[in-house]
């Protein structure tokens, strides 16, 4: 092994080059894997209280599995096409967009619509944060950097479920939920949106040489 190259080490994370990029990334996955599973684990008992058979409620997320297949295939060809940034800045505002929409509709087509495409922008956001992650760490702490970032969202996928139990014992109806969901994809959108760089068709060694020199 060649001794010219250094060793990732988790004390590098915290580095003046790499904290800030860290705290972004982190509070991304923590809150778009907190409307991912805030969402997944309350909507069929939603859609029961709302109308719904429980046939028909589990059936949506099936629509929202399908949705998220579609959306990688997309979101991946918009990040080659547009940029991982500018893609990923759109697929979380999107997200928040239909959310929202999901507590308006009352139509089951529309209803059936709009929870496809949140599968598309909510679930498919989170395929395309991983891409992005991986890119803006260099290789040497990438694993670790990846690593910590999903442990952070792993908290957020604790704490969707303990908000959505939250607002349903407050008394929330169904539109309001949505809409109190649809607030941390938008944010997501914002945070990325601090992101450094927006690759596109650029090998990793050109992204790390510009965000080396953006930090500097």
């Amino acid at each position: 092994m060649s001794s010219g190259q250094p060793h990732g080490r988790l004390g590098q994370l915290f580095t003046s080059k790499l904290a800030f990029m860290m705290v972004l990334i982190w509070v991304t996955y923590f809150l778009n894997l907190l409307v991912v599973y805030g969402l997944a684990t309350w909507l069929p008992s939603l859609l029961v209280k709302a109308g719904f058979s429980l046939v028909k409620s589990y059936s949506f997320g099936m629509i929202q599995a399908m949705g998220a297949t579609v959306g990688g295939f997309f979101l991946g060809w918009m990040m080659d096409r547009f940029g991982r940034k500018s893609a990923l800045v759109f697929a979380y505002m999107a997200g928040g967009i239909v959310i929202a929409l999901f507590g308006m509709v009352s139509s089951n087509a529309v209803l059936y619509l709009v929870g496809a495409a949140t599968g598309v922008f909510v679930i498919g956001a989170q395929i395309a944060q991983h891409v992005v992650t991986g890119e803006l760490y260099p290789t040497n702490v990438r694993s670790t950097g990846v690593g910590w970032a999903l442990t952070a969202g792993r908290l957020g996928s604790i704490a969707g479920p303990l908000l959505g139990g939250a607002l349903q014992m407050a008394g929330f109806t169904f539109t309001e939920y949505f809409l109190v969901f649809a607030v941390p994809s938008i944010l997501c959108a914002g945070l990325v949106l601090l992101y450094r760089i927006n690759v596109r068709d650029e090998g990793l060694e050109t992204v790390h040489e510009r965000l080396t020199s953006a930090e500097a």
